[in-house]
């Protein structure tokens, strides 16, 4: 009996050590034989025998793929968290739930602007719906449905026909381009894109945002090269049964440069602007009142312009 005893007792040992179930040996276990001891080794399955920890987070820096430098008085400020997948520490990360590309160049970081399209370094928001007073076109509770910048990010949204490099959306072949299936409604809505516009272009091309209505209607938000007037206009169409275009204003606008273009209906009206020439914006009026929604699209018949950016809130 006191065999058998003595059998089991070895047969559950060697059990033990094969399963890494034997407490005794913890504290000379060296998983990675860099001379550290598993129970004291900061990077257990990396070797570094040095154990340099930089940031003082407790994890090598061998085996850190998450690092903040510690603040000034020597504290670690690493999370080894990262909420948004941009490779960046939430502890040092300017914005931690988006992106830190910054299209309007405020210093204020796309993924926490309440503006991202307009430049708005005060970050007002009186009604707290993070839509800023800056971009808030009625002061009512607004939502943020869609931004991309085309910076960093996820751009799966965009179909085979276009390509998003060096920061912009380009199209490959002439094509509309539904963005993320946004629907906007009621009174107080926005569309807000960044246009990189070329010198000159053929005649009557160009790139617009393009909002279909519940009854097939198609309203235009457009700018377009004029060869007679040899630059840039804005222009509003409402494409109903009996098409009509809404005249440009008189002036044009050089090209070779970035303008923000936005569609809006604050009222029974859609307004057409380019945010940075006030004196080109028009307003045309719609055939039918107060449509249910918009479904928005792009297009864009110059694969020289690029959009650089899309926003729609409302």
């Amino acid at each position: 009996m006191r065999f058998l005893g003595l059998a089991c007792a070895i047969a559950l040992a060697g059990c033990n050590s094969l399963l890494s179930l034997d407490d005794s040996t913890d504290a000379t276990r060296d998983g990675d034989h860099d001379g550290i001891a598993d129970d004291r080794d900061n990077c257990a399955h990396v070797a570094n025998p040095d154990q340099t920890d930089t940031d003082l987070d407790g994890f090598g820096d061998a085996c850190d793929t998450l690092s903040c430098p510690p603040d000034a008085m020597g504290r670690p400020t690493s999370t080894n968290r990262d909420v948004d997948r941009d490779g960046v520490d939430d502890g040092c990360d300017p914005c931690p739930i988006g992106p830190n590309d910054d299209e309007d160049g405020d210093g204020v970081p796309d993924g926490c602007d309440v503006c991202p399209s307009i430049a708005d370094p005060t970050q007002t928001d009186t009604d707290k719906d993070n839509v800023g007073d800056a971009c808030d076109l009625d002061g009512g509770r607004e939502q943020r449905l869609f931004f991309d910048g085309f910076t960093s990010g996820d751009h799966g949204w965009v179909g085979q026909a276009w390509k998003v490099e060096a920061g912009e959306l380009h199209p490959t072949i002439g094509t509309g381009l539904s963005v993320a299936n946004a629907v906007v409604t009621t009174l107080g809505w926005y569309v807000i894109v960044g246009l990189d516009l070329p010198a000159t272009s053929v005649d009557l091309a160009g790139a617009w945002i393009n909002l279909n209505d519940i009854d097939g209607n198609q309203y235009y938000c457009r700018i377009s090269y004029s060869t007679a007037a040899s630059g840039w206009v804005v222009e509003g169409q409402v494409a109903d049964v009996m098409p009509q275009f809404t005249p440009t204003s008189s002036a044009t606008f050089a090209g070779n440069r970035r303008l923000t273009l936005r569609a809006s209906m604050p009222d029974d009206a859609l307004h057409c602007e380019v945010l940075e020439l006030p004196a080109e914006s028009i307003v045309v009026p719609f055939r039918v009142e107060r449509p249910l929604g918009f479904v928005v699209s792009l297009e864009d018949d110059d694969v020289a312009i690029g959009f650089t950016s899309v926003e729609v809130v409302h």
